[in-house]
């Protein structure tokens, strides 16, 4: 899911997917979401390459898109592999208390939070 908040917290964009590679309604152009707020070519082309699009929205282009529906199938699995992970760890709602106050706490403390999972190929520091 994708989210983007004011700073007074007020939701300005939602997208939900059942896909976990999908964070952008519009996955060919997936900054078009923030056009209003950063100008609507930098949203088309933040890194100014070369556009082989010729300008026009094409779906499923390119392997993330096949790999982005194995990964909902695999969504199962990443849920009972949390919930084995936090018994294994003898995690107890306190902890979970904890870790909920430390994301609030972050979220209030900064203009852009970024939430990702670590060991994804396309997770980088």
């Amino acid at each position: 899911a994708t989210f983007l908040f004011d700073s007074d917290g007020s939701e300005l964009y939602t997208y939900k997917s059942r896909g976990v590679l999908t964070y952008s309604e519009t996955m060919p152009r997936p900054l078009k979401f923030l056009a209003p707020y950063i100008g609507e070519d930098f949203a088309k082309n933040p890194l100014g390459l070369p556009d082989n699009g010729g300008g026009d929205l094409k779906k499923g282009r390119g392997v993330l898109k096949p790999a982005g529906k194995a990964m909902g199938f695999l969504s199962i699995l990443f849920k009972l592999e949390n919930k084995l992970q936090a018994k294994l760890l003898g995690s107890s709602e306190v902890d979970f208390a904890t870790a909920r106050k430390e994301i609030e706490d972050t979220i209030a403390g900064d203009k852009i939070v970024v939430y990702t999972y670590g060991l994804s190929p396309f997770s980088t520091e």
